[in-house]
């Protein structure tokens, strides 16, 4: 937000999906980049052309003031409504309040992100 837009190499993305009765349920779905792993689990209903996502960010850097949480896909094909896992924000947001009760500078604990994110396994990646 405060810089260059920067290009962030993909390193390999796989999907592993079953369909039965309309209904295409994601078993594994990955995309791995230099940066960040994400991943996908969900379903998507092809007869009520409906979706219901969740995609997790996996950073393997560290970061401080970070307010990550899961992004929701739901709604419909037509129209599909994104929006962040509320749950998630509010617990991370709880955790800075109580910190900070203790000790202000404690707050910032539950902002920081460490980056434990692992690197997909891509066997035709290039080295």
């Amino acid at each position: 937000m405060a810089g260059e837009d920067t290009a962030v190499k993909v390193r390999c993305a796989f999907i592993d999906a079953s369909a039965q009765s309309g209904v295409l349920s994601l078993d594994t779905a990955i995309v791995d980049t230099t940066d960040t792993k994400f991943t996908m689990e969900g379903k998507v209903g092809f007869g009520n052309e409906s979706l219901d996502l969740v995609v997790k960010a996996h950073p393997k850097d560290f970061s401080i003031f970070a307010l990550r949480a899961p992004l929701i896909i739901d709604g419909t094909f037509k129209t599909p409504k994104l929006h962040p896992s509320w749950g998630g924000l509010l617990a991370r947001g709880a955790a800075a309040v109580a910190l900070g009760a203790i000790a202000p500078p404690l707050a910032l604990l539950a902002l920081i992100e460490p980056g434990v994110g692992e690197s997909a396994f891509c066997p035709l990646e290039e080295e």
